[in-house]
């Protein structure tokens, strides 16, 4: 009797194994990394631990070439491959393996709008580079950053700087005021209406941006007012006075 319950336990321990093992095998298989440019990434949420609900393949930033470590300047795109970018840095939960974003001498990255981010979050993982300045105008959900600096736009602390619910961990990073922002000029629900920013020395020009998106709209250049008279050079270098802010809006035409 003894030696036929042994066996029950066996055959039902066996199903189990054959039954679960390929699901599990399937979840925590490494990622595939790949490179594009100045940046290396993974592919998540279709065949891994992560899904974004009914959003399909991610895009996680994981690292930059060779290439683009040389630059001084970064702007995180929208898509890879077709497929949006929504996270900088990356934890795989089923190998509990940090993807860390090595910085190196990289000046500024820029984190423009972008639908795709989760609930309007950026989730930047974990990034380290003591020289690189973070241009974000989103709220921030981080895990083990050590970047110089988050760049904030001065008027709405809250939503620009806030670490959702983690507050107190703002102490930690040095968060600066923007004093270059960047309005879509069209809602002030997505985001209270800013696309991006920037934070310029004196005798420095503005770094332009990418062109925001507007469903039915064609994007037609940034003036320095909302009525849109008057186009802002690039090439121009800006005067701007301590504690204030130069904002440029976007100009759009119907399709």
């Amino acid at each position: 009797m003894k030696a036929k319950h042994i066996n029950l336990i066996f055959v039902a321990m066996l199903f189990l194994f054959m039954h679960y093992a390929p699901t599990c095998k399937a979840c925590y298989d490494p990622l595939e990394e790949f490179s594009d440019g100045y940046f290396r990434y993974v592919v998540v949420g279709e065949h891994n631990y992560f899904k974004d609900r009914d959003k399909g393949p991610l895009i996680a930033i994981i690292g930059f070439t060779e290439l683009g470590l040389q630059q001084e300047i970064i702007d995180i795109p929208r898509e890879i491959d077709g497929k949006p970018v929504m996270f900088i840095g990356y934890w795989d939960r089923g190998l509990n393996r940090w993807y860390k974003v090595d910085g190196g001498n990289i000046k500024k990255i820029y984190v423009y709008d972008n639908s795709y981010w989760s609930y309007n979050y950026v989730h930047i993982r974990y990034f380290v580079g003591k020289e690189t300045d973070i241009m974000c105008c989103y709220p921030v959900v981080h895990d083990g950053l050590y970047g110089d600096g988050l760049y904030v736009e001065s008027k709405n602390m809250y939503c620009y700087g806030s670490l959702i619910g983690k507050d107190e961990l703002l102490e930690e990073f040095e968060f600066s005021a923007a004093n270059v922002v960047f309005i879509n000029n069209y809602s002030t629900e997505d985001n209270y209406g800013y696309c991006g920013l920037d934070n310029v020395k004196e005798g420095e020009k503005i770094h332009e941006p990418f062109a925001p998106e507007r469903s039915g709209y064609e994007f037609t250049g940034w003036y320095t007012e909302p009525e849109c008279e008057n186009l802002w050079d690039f090439d121009t270098v800006p005067v701007i006075e301590d504690d204030s802010e130069f904002r440029l809006y976007a100009s759009w035409r119907e399709i």
